[in-house]
């Protein structure tokens, strides 16, 4: 028996240590995937925080600026360059209509955005068209919420 036991202690141990080995990839491989789907939610988070930011500045600042200042709004704008705009999420909300919050809702991890916190900051160049800017995106998307309370934290 004890003869037996040495032949296949080799064998027994190398089927232990691949099982091992299995079982940590498999973890690795799951905690990989979590992430990377957090991850793909941020950036359409970020992907959709900027292309509010692009419709409230060409379709409800810039208008506004260019009305209001007649013609200083370049120099007005010239000097918000350096500073940034900053405009939060909620401003954005109340400024255009049918703002789709989807995007600002994981509900996997049930977190949404904060509509204080998460904002955008619009920095205009020169030559000062409707189209001249770069917008930098912030999010801060922790908050948790229960499923009955889902419009805007």
């Amino acid at each position: 028996m004890n003869d037996l036991w040495e032949e296949n202690k080799k064998g027994i141990i190398t089927i232990g240590i691949i099982l091992l080995l299995a079982i940590i990839f498999g973890v690795l491989t799951l905690l990989m995937n979590n992430g990377s789907k957090t991850s793909e939610k941020k950036l359409s988070s970020e992907k959709a925080l900027n292309e509010l930011g692009t419709m409230y500045y060409e379709k409800v600042y810039y208008p506004y600026i260019e009305k209001e200042y007649s013609e200083g709004y370049i120099k007005f704008l010239n000097n918000k360059s350096s500073v940034g705009i900053k405009v939060t999420l909620r401003q954005i909300q109340s400024s255009i209509k049918n703002v789709n919050t989807e995007n600002f809702i994981d509900y996997k991890n049930k977190t949404i955005c904060d509509y204080d916190l998460t904002y955008i900051i619009i920095r205009p160049n020169s030559p000062y068209g409707k189209k001249d800017y770069t917008i930098e995106t912030k999010l801060d998307c922790d908050v948790k919420y229960s499923s009955n309370e889902k419009s805007g934290a």
